[in-house]
């Protein structure tokens, strides 16, 4: 084909050249004509002439390979390889398949576009190059040789395209009311077809409808359409839509949702109480849109209404700051606030019914928190003088009433027991009076002291005598100083000083006033007593019993 176009182009010159130089009176049409005829015989004679010779003497050429298809981004480069074998004299030319337009003969490129060039590599590779792809670019190309029959064989270049997403055919920012529903529409273009995903820009979830009445949280939505029911305050925000194939990089488009509903006022406390002068605050959250305007009132009666409107019998007074006064306003998100009444040094006159109240053109809510004085606990301090008298006093006893004739003296010891009318006069006796001795009866209506104790010591004897009775109703009793009477003999040097010991730790674990105050004194004269008292022989106790013998 390209071997006849270039042919033809040669005999039309040739006719040209001959229709200017000739000065015949022929008719030029048929002179050309005759001469057209003449030499497409005389080109045909040749080249069937060359065929039959070259076919006879050379192989035929061939493709030894197929073309491999090329996927390129747009912006790059993409390259076709056309692999010829036995070429000889034929020639290899590239041509667009979609319109047929030659755009290169073996190595030179007959096209007007610079971004095409074709490349020959180790004599039979031939590359057709294309710069800078562009979409326009995309399509198949044709690798020719020019035998005969005519060989040929398609290569394709594919042009990827990054995703965009077109502003005017996208959803802007929308505005609707509480419970309404909206619809968010994203078109995305690009090669291949964009896959387009919905999430909120501050990573929270997205509350979507199921089954007509529940919502469910969601991370992201997939799809040109993002579909919102009954819409609340919570899904109020800036959402993003995504899109995205493989050719870098994705794209999004930021789209705004506002939602807008009445007032609504909320406060932890409805009741505080505060000491005089102290600062104190009172806090309200407020959740509104669009943005409320907020107040405090204090109610003068003190009997504030927590509806969403005042009493008009209350005469309200609205708060404005200074010197002790001041309002606060603090926003979360777009819809909640936090107002806050901060008073300084606190009095009486403050206390009452404090209201905060928010407004907007969908609505008006209010909140009321009841203020109250505390009294601080009052301290009496009372200074108390003791003065502390210490009075000796010599006492000598009374002997009892009714007193029995004669006396039983028990003496206890290795030795048998005796009955004497009166203590032996080599004994040293001395009453230990505590606790008080004093005279109570018996069931026959003997006398006898109670719980009278005696200790003797031994002039003469070298042997331990001891022991111990207890007076009672039933007589006395004796031993022979084991048992329970050895409990109450006269503490050795180990015994005083577990004594001493146990008395020290009775007085540091005392939690009472009491002992904190007299049993320090008491411990000190104790110790005083047992260090002092020193026997000079071994002793043992008497216990002394009075009643009938």
């Amino acid at each position: 084909m390209v071997i006849a176009w270039m042919t033809t182009t040669a005999v039309r010159k040739r006719r040209r050249r001959t229709m200017t130089t000739t000065t015949t009176k022929r008719n030029p049409a048929a002179t050309g004509a005759g001469l057209l005829l003449f030499w497409l015989g005389l080109l045909a004679m040749l080249v069937n002439g060359n065929t039959d010779s070259r076919n006879e003497q050379e192989p035929k050429p061939s493709f030894a390979s197929p073309i491999e298809n090329v996927t390129v981004p747009i912006g790059r480069e993409a390259t076709l390889s056309c692999v010829v074998q036995n070429l000889g004299a034929y020639k290899v030319g590239w041509m667009r398949a979609s319109d047929q337009t030659v755009l290169a003969l073996q190595g030179r490129v007959v096209t007007h576009n610079s971004r095409y060039s074709v490349t020959q590599e180790e004599s039979n590779v031939w590359r057709l190059k294309i710069r800078n792809v562009r979409e326009s670019d995309r399509g198949c190309y044709m690798c020719q040789i020019n035998a005969t029959p005519l060989q040929k064989q398609v290569g394709c270049v594919d042009v990827q395209l990054p995703p965009d997403i077109s502003d005017e055919q996208s959803s802007s920012d929308m505005t609707v009311r509480e419970g309404g529903n909206v619809t968010f529409f994203c078109k995305a273009t690009g090669h291949p077809t964009p896959k387009v995903t919905w999430r909120r820009d501050d990573g929270s979830p997205l509350y979507q409808q199921r089954n007509g009445t529940e919502l469910r949280r969601v991370d992201t939505h997939i799809g040109n359409f993002l579909n919102l029911s009954n819409v609340d305050r919570r899904q109020m925000g800036a959402y993003l839509c995504i899109a995205s194939n493989e050719v870098p990089p994705a794209v999004s488009k930021r789209v705004y949702l506002n939602v807008n509903f009445a007032p609504n006022v909320t406060t932890s406390k409805t009741l505080m109480g505060f000491y005089e002068d102290s600062d104190i605050e009172l806090v309200c959250a407020v959740e509104s849109f669009p943005r409320s305007v907020n107040y405090w009132t204090k109610v003068s009666n003190g009997a504030g209404s927590s509806s969403s409107s005042a009493a008009s019998s209350d005469r309200q007074e609205i708060m404005l700051n200074n010197e002790r006064m001041e309002i606060r306003e603090q926003y979360t998100n777009s819809y909640s606030s936090r107002t806050t009444l901060r008073i300084q040094r606190f009095s009486a006159v403050d206390a009452g019914s404090y209201m905060c109240i928010s407004s907007n053109a969908f609505g008006k809510a209010n909140k009321t928190i009841r203020v109250y004085e505390i009294k601080r606990p009052t301290t009496t301090t009372t200074t108390t003088t003791t003065t502390t008298t210490t009075t000796t006093t010599t006492t000598t006893p009374e002997p009892p009433t009714t007193m029995p004739p004669e006396r039983r003296t028990t003496l206890i010891g290795h030795r048998a027991p005796e009955v004497v009318p009166h203590p032996p006069t080599d004994f040293i006796v001395e009453y230990i009076t505590n606790p008080p001795v004093y005279v109570e009866y018996g069931p026959n209506g003997e006398p006898y002291y109670n719980h009278p104790q005696l200790t003797a010591y031994s002039k003469s004897s070298p042997t331990n005598h001891g022991g111990h009775g207890h007076g009672g109703p039933g007589g006395g009793s004796s031993g022979d100083g084991s048992s329970s009477c050895s409990s109450l003999l006269v503490p050795s040097g180990e015994e005083r000083l577990m004594t001493i010991l146990v008395m020290t730790a009775l007085s540091c674990l005392s939690f009472f006033r009491f002992f904190q105050v007299y049993l320090p004194w008491i411990t000190f004269f104790l110790l005083l007593l047992l260090i002092g008292r020193k026997p000079k022989e071994k002793s043992f106790p008497l216990m002394e019993r009075h009643g009938a013998a």
